[in-house]
C-alpha cells in the first residue's frame, strides 16, 4: 500500500486561515488582514526557492511567521522593538532590539537557507549594500535573500510628488505611527530595481528576479473614511493592480554566489586559443610560459581554426564543457597578452564576477596598418563588447546560462559579435560581468587575402556586424552612435562632402574630407617623388577597402534594421 504524501495548501488558502483563527484584537486583526497581499506574495517566493529550510525573517509580522511554520520551515526571527507577535511565537525570536542595532551584530556561526527583509533596507541607517553584505555572511551557500521595498518610482510617490508633499515621511511625525503588522520603520531612503541590482552585484548576489507586487489591501476596514476618499483609494489599488509599474511594493529575490575569494588555493584556468597561423601561435605559446600566473594552474588548449569545423558558438561551448578550469579564458594567436594579463584578470574576478574583459591594444609591430579593416580597432574601455580574442568566463556561470548561443540565431552558426551576447546574457540573469584596464592585450589586425580575394571576406564581415549590435543591445563603442569606427565616419563624411560638392556646385564642401586625407594620409610619401605612384595604389587600396566597408554595412543595416555605417 502506497503512503499519501499530505497536501500542502495553497498559499492563500493559508493564509486566509491563519487569519480566521488567530486569538487577536479586531485591530490587529484588521492590520493584518491588511497587509496580507504581501504575506502571500513572501510565501509564494519562499516555497519556489525552498521546499524546507531555515529561515530568518527581520522585522516580521504575525500572519508570515505562522504560514511558514505551518509549511513545515524552520523559522528564527529578528524582532524590531515595537513589533508585536503573539505569545507563541515570541519563543521564535534570537534577537531583539533596535532595528541597526540587530543589523550592525556580527555574524556567528548560524547560517540561514532565506533571509526576508520586509521594508527593512529603506528604513536601515547603514548603507544597503553594507547591510546586504552582512547578511550574506548569515547565509548557506546559495542562500537567498527575499528583499520587500516600497520602490521611488511607484505611484504613491507620484502623487505625493505632484502634489508638492515629500516622497518620505517626516520623522517626527513617523516616529509615532503604530503598527499591529509589520513593525513601522520610517524610510530614511527610497531606491528603485537598478540601485538594488547594482548593490546586489557588488556584494555577491545573483539578482534572480525582481517584480512588483500588491502589498496591502485597498483600504482597511476599521478606517473611517469619507466616501471621496475611499473612491480615491480604491481608484489608486485598480490601477496599481492593471500597470505593476505603479505598485508601491518590489520584490526582490537574491542569490548568494559562490565567492571565489573563499577556495584555498588559487583557482585554475583554462586558456582556449584559436590558431590560424604556426608562427604567431608559437608567439603566443611563449607568452602564456611568461604569465606571472602560477603555471601548475594553466591549461593551454590550442584550436587549429584554419580548417575543419568553423570557429563559432558550438565549437566554443564544448570546448568550456570539457575544460578542466573553474574560469575559462579566451584568446587568438592573433594577440600578444601582457604579463600579468591571467593574473590580473583572476584577481579581478575573486569576488563574484564572472564574466570579464579589458582593453586591446593595436599592436605597434602591425607591418600593414594600412591594410586593416576600416571597422578595426582597438578597445581602451568598457563599451560592453566581450571580444573572443580577450575574455574571461567562469565554466559553471557559463553553464547555467547555456553557452554562447544567442537567442532567435541558428544553433552554432557563426557570425560577427557572437561571443558578446553571453556576458549581457550572464548580466540579465543577475550575475556581475566587468572590465579590467589591467587584462589588456596586444593585437595584429590581419589584413585578409590578396589580389582581391580580401573583398567578399570583409564585405561579409562588414555585413554582418548591424546584425551582431542589434543581437546585443547593450554593446557600445559606436561613434555618435551609428559609425563602426572613426576612420568610416570620416570616410563617409568625405564621400558626403564631395557629393555636396558635386550636387551644389560648392566645392567648399570636399572639405569635409580632409579628417579622412589626415588619418589615411600619413601613408602617402611626398619625398622622394618616385614614391608618389606606389603611395598613390595605396591610397587607393585604403579607399577600394572603405567601398567594401560600406556597401557591406548599408546591406546588413538593411537587413538587420539597425543602422551602422
Amino acid at each position: 500500500m502506497r503512503a499519501t504524501v499530505p497536501r500542502r495548501p495553497p498559499e492563500g488558502e493559508l493564509v486566509t486561515r491563519i487569519l480566521d483563527v488567530l486569538p487577536v484584537t479586531d485591530r490587529v486583526f484588521h492590520d493584518l488582514r491588511h497587509t496580507q497581499p504581501l504575506v502571500l506574495a513572501l510565501v509564494q517566493r519562499v516555497r519556489r526557492l525552498r521546499a524546507a529550510g531555515r529561515i530568518l525573517i527581520v522585522a516580521p509580522n504575525i500572519t508570515l511567521t505562522r504560514a511558514l511554520l505551518e509549511l513545515g520551515y524552520q523559522v528564527e526571527l529578528w524582532q524590531i522593538d515595537g513589533g508585536t507577535l503573539t505569545d507563541d511565537l515570541s519563543e521564535l525570536v534570537v534577537d531583539r532590539g533596535p532595528l541597526d542595532a540587530l543589523l550592525a551584530r556580527p555574524a556567528d556561526a548560524d547560517r540561514y537557507d532565506v533571509i526576508i527583509l520586509p521594508y527593512v533596507l529603506e528604513a536601515a541607517a547603514e548603507h544597503p549594500a553594507h547591510v546586504i553584505d552582512a547578511l550574506r555572511r548569515r547565509l548557506h551557500p546559495g542562500g537567498a535573500l527575499l528583499v520587500g521595498y516600497r520602490q521611488a518610482g511607484s505611484l504613491s510617490n507620484r502623487m505625493r510628488g505632484a502634489a508638492g508633499l515629500p516622497t518620505l515621511p517626516d520623522p517626527v511625525f513617523a516616529s509615532n505611527e503604530m503598527s499591529f503588522s509589520w513593525p513601522a520603520l520610517p524610510a530614511c531612503r527610497t531606491f528603485g530595481p537598478s540601485e538594488l541590482t547594482a548593490w546586489a552585484l557588488r556584494t555577491g548576489f545573483q539578482v534572480i528576479q525582481q517584480e512588483p507586487v500588491l502589498d496591502r489591501r485597498a483600504a482597511m476596514v476599521s478606517d473611517a473614511m469619507g466616501l471621496a476618499s475611499w473612491l480615491s483609494a480604491v481608484g489608486t489599488h485598480a490601477i496599481k493592480a492593471a500597470l505593476p509599474a505603479f505598485r508601491d511594493c518590489v520584490i526582490a529575490t537574491l542569490v548568494a554566489l559562490p565567492g571565489a575569494a573563499e577556495s584555498p588555493e588559487a583557482p585554475f584556468v583554462s586558456v582556449i586559443v584559436t590558431c590560424q597561423d604556426p608562427t604567431a601561435t608559437r608567439r603566443l605559446v611563449d607568452r602564456i610560459r611568461e604569465q606571472t600566473y602560477p603555471a601548475d594552474r594553466l591549461e593551454l588548449v590550442l584550436i587549429d581554426a584554419s580548417r575543419g569545423e568553423r570557429w563559432g558558438p558550438a565549437p566554443a561551448n564544448r570546448l568550456v564543457r570539457a575544460a578542466k578550469g573553474d574560469i575559462v579564458a579566451f584568446t587568438d594567436d592573433s594577440c600578444q597578452p601582457a604579463p600579468g594579463w591571467i593574473e590580473a584578470a583572476v584577481n579581478a574576478m575573486s569576488g563574484w564576477t564572472v564574466a570579464l574583459t579589458g582593453p586591446v591594444h593595436v599592436d605597434a609591430d602591425d607591418g600593414a596598418p594600412f591594410l586593416d579593416l576600416p571597422g578595426a580597432r582597438g578597445i581602451a574601455s568598457d563599451e560592453g563588447l566581450f571580444p573572443g580574442f580577450n575574455s574571461f568566463y567562469r565554466k559553471q556561470a557559463v553553464l547555467d546560462v547555456g553557452g554562447f548561443d544567442l537567442p532567435g540565431r541558428q544553433h552554432g552558426s557563426a557570425s560577427w559579435g557572437w561571443e558578446n551576447g553571453l556576458g549581457h546574457r550572464l548580466r540579465a540573469r543577475g550575475y556581475r560581468a566587468s572590465f579590467e584596464p589591467t587584462a589588456y592585450v596586444y593585437r595584429r589586425f590581419v589584413p585578409g587575402k590578396p589580389h582581391g580575394g580580401w573583398i567578399a571576406d570583409e564585405y561579409r564581415h562588414a555585413s554582418q556586424i548591424p546584425g551582431g549590435f542589434k543581437a546585443v543591445p547593450g554593446l557600445g563603442g559606436l561613434r555618435h552612435g551609428i559609425f563602426a569606427s572613426r576612420r568610416t565616419f570620416y570616410f563617409d563624411l568625405m564621400l558626403a562632402g564631395l557629393a555636396l560638392a558635386v550636387l551644389r556646385r560648392r566645392p567648399v564642401f570636399a572639405l569635409l574630407g580632409l579628417p579622412w586625407i589626415k588619418v589615411a594620409g600619413h601613408h602617402f610619401d611626398l619625398w622622394p617623388p618616385r614614391a608618389w605612384r606606389p603611395s598613390a595604389r595605396i591610397m587607393r587600396g585604403i579607399a577600394a577597402r572603405h567601398a567594401v566597408w560600406l556597401a557591406g554595412l548599408i546591406a546588413g543595416s538593411i537587413k538587420a534594421r539597425r543602422v551602422i555605417l
